[in-house]
């Protein structure tokens, strides 16, 4: 059995504003379930003390279902946390990514997505961010499933996103209508989505996509009418979002990032995040590498290298 470790409000250091979010997260509070366990495992709360407050790098190995993915979640949630609370407008206006979790594939991406939505989609942390920062934080998968490749366009949208519109958005339509027993059907579909995890952490999706029948973007401008982040979105789920306001941490694998180091379309990812680091000085760029075992020989040098490339990228 992995030992219990000291309960977050023990950990010496933590800054107040990561314990206020682990707190609001360990908890019950009415239809907000328990993301959290106070106390942690001692290996959690290990790196938690070892990452945030002592900023050292770490390698962490431990078995199946030892909460592996907490010991890396925790210490970015605090990290964010702290600088939402000590530097509001630094957190609030300044887009970046400011942790990339790297995996070596699609399936491990996929696999994280759930626990992803649950812990930043929840109200509680939410409200906790929006009133330090006034706005929460975001995360986006960005792999070769993220809609969609290219420059964007309204045609292009309308058709790209059309598969979205008629299973997600349409439950929503449904779910928020009339009582009937259609309605209480997709309420009861996308609430068994939500727990899974198969459903986005956007607080509204049929007001993000936009009413049926309405211009995909401005006739004048040509700038984006529909599809476009809401202030309480912590989900980003297209490529453009992304590109248009860099996620706080950005999941995807080392094959897309090489892709995305190359191209310009990705730039303004890079930018934003380097600017921020340069506006920044005491901020630091995490990286996670899942799986790390994986990368030896060959496979390892190539992902050094990349590594290497990426940290020259954003200088």
């Amino acid at each position: 059995k992995y030992e219990v470790g000291q309960r977050f409000a023990d950990i010496a250091g933590l800054p107040p504003a990561a314990l206020a979010v682990y707190a609001a997260l360990s908890k019950r509070a009415g239809d907000n379930a328990r993301l959290l366990f106070d106390p942690p495992y001692r290996h959690q709360g290990d790196a938690i003390r070892h990452a945030l407050i002592d900023g050292n790098n770490l390698v962490i190995m431990t078995g199946t279902g030892s909460g592996k993915t907490e010991s890396f979640l925790l210490p970015i949630l605090g990290k964010f946390a702290r600088e939402a609370a000590e530097h509001p407008e630094a957190f609030g206006d300044q887009r970046g990514a400011r942790a990339l979790l790297l995996y070596p594939m699609n399936a491990l991406v996929n696999d994280q997505l759930g626990r992803l939505r649950a812990i930043f989609g929840d109200p509680r942390l939410v409200k906790l961010f929006t009133e330090w920062a006034g706005r929460p934080p975001t995360f986006a998968r960005y792999t070769s499933r993220t809609p969609y490749a290219g420059v964007r366009s309204g045609k292009r949208d309308s058709k790209k996103l059309a598969s979205f519109e008629s299973f997600y958005v349409e439950i929503e339509r449904q779910a928020s209508g009339p009582a009937s027993d259609d309605q209480k059907r997709a309420a009861k579909l996308r609430r068994q989505l939500q727990e899974r995890g198969k459903w986005p952490a956007k607080p509204d999706l049929e007001k993000w996509f936009g009413a049926k029948g309405t211009d995909w973007v401005n006739r004048k401008t040509g700038e984006p009418l529909r599809a476009v982040t809401l202030p309480d979105d912590s989900e980003l789920i297209t490529r453009h979002e992304a590109q248009a306001a860099a996620p706080d941490l950005l999941v995807t694998n080392y094959s897309m990032l090489e892709y995305m180091l190359m191209r310009p379309i990705e730039r303004t990812i890079f930018d934003q995040t380097s600017a921020w680091l340069a506006n920044n000085p005491d901020e630091k760029f995490t990286v996670v590498l899942d799986e790390a075992h994986l990368y030896r020989g060959a496979a390892g040098a190539e992902v050094g290298l990349l590594l290497r490339r990426l940290r020259a990228r954003l200088g």
